[in-house]
């Protein structure tokens, strides 16, 4: 008898838009940063870059761990007008929306709950927990909004994203890497996100380092941000927290007996009891030898350093 060929699948195509029906989204995970800074730009302003990266509508969300540097709240606002200004959805994914875990509101609810800290010895659950977690659950909010989705269908609770993709193939989400970065591209999780996200590196496609988008952020006319990351990162340089203290002692005073709680709780007696830089000597004993080497430096240097050489942190996504 004759054999037939197995069928084929054919090839997902995006249907035509209805009149009541929205285009597809891009998004941009904004991290207020000078990467971030630079994609937004180019978003906002350069038509190419429109052209090959948002096929429809942009969307801006950032998700909050509550403990950014006030320049980069200050920033976060500007840009969130700015974004009205131009008609782009801009979500700051605050505790209060509900997409942050109980034991995840900030990063210090975490250390009060256990306390512990975070250290350049420990796995990266911050950027995990307060960063990546909520996100994705506030763009599976926004994605059952805007297309009328059902946000959860049973016990799935990514129902809005897997409609997306069934309907319009995974979301694209553009995550501001650049180049001589590309080692903190992890894989795809597995899970949801290999079946309904598409992640978009386009500083790298673009060969931008960290000195190109301070400058193309300049030459398109847009503001070029203070590095972000969290006033109590580990990754956080000599220089660094010597502008902490220097800017905000009590900040400073804070993280230090958020570190001596931890090495003195019975909790972690007898066991590999890290400090903040995991080698250790503690956050006192670093800003002792920072202020050795770089205490001739006023404020105004030590923020032109940080804005010029940006920050040091690996975590990948």
């Amino acid at each position: 008898m004759p054999v037939h060929p197995a069928p084929t699948r054919k090839p997902h195509l995006t249907p035509l838009l209805r009149l009541s029906q929205k285009p597809p989204l891009t998004v941009l995970s904004f991290g207020a940063g000078q990467d971030s800074a630079m994609l937004l730009a180019l978003c906002l302003e350069d038509r190419a870059f429109q052209k090959q990266y948002i096929p429809g509508d942009l969307a801006v969300l950032m998700s909050s761990t509550g403990l950014e540097h006030p320049e980069t709240d200050a920033y976060r606002e500007r840009t969130a007008a700015l974004c009205a200004e131009r008609n782009v959805p801009f979500l700051h994914i605050t505790p209060d929306l509900g997409f942050h875990t109980p034991s995840w509101q900030t990063l210090h609810t975490q250390w009060i709950k256990n306390q512990t800290i975070q250290s350049l010895v420990f796995p990266r659950t911050c950027s995990i927990s307060l960063k990546l977690g909520p996100f994705y659950k506030a763009l599976n909010a926004l994605l059952a909004q805007r297309y009328g989705y059902p946000a959860q269908r049973g016990r799935v609770t990514r129902a809005a994203l897997y409609a997306y993709a069934q309907d319009y193939g995974p979301v694209q989400v553009m995550i501001g890497f650049g180049k001589g970065e590309e080692r903190r591209i992890k894989p795809t999780p597995s899970g949801f996100m290999t079946q309904t996200v598409e992640r978009l590196f386009p500083l790298i496609d673009m060969g931008l380092t960290r000195a190109g988008c301070q400058a193309g952020t300049a030459a398109l006319g847009f503001e070029v941000p203070m590095p972000s990351n969290c006033q109590h990162c580990p990754f956080h340089g000599p220089l660094d927290l010597l502008r902490l203290h220097r800017k905000h002692p009590e900040s400073f005073a804070l993280w230090s007996q958020f570190e001596r709680t931890k090495l003195t709780a019975e909790k972690w007696q007898g066991t590999r009891n890290h400090t903040v830089k995991g080698d250790d000597r503690t956050l006192d004993q670093h800003l002792d030898a920072a202020t050795r080497e770089f205490g001739h430096l006023d404020v105004a240097e030590l923020d032109f350093l940080r804005h010029t050489r940006g920050h040091g942190n690996t975590t990948g996504f």
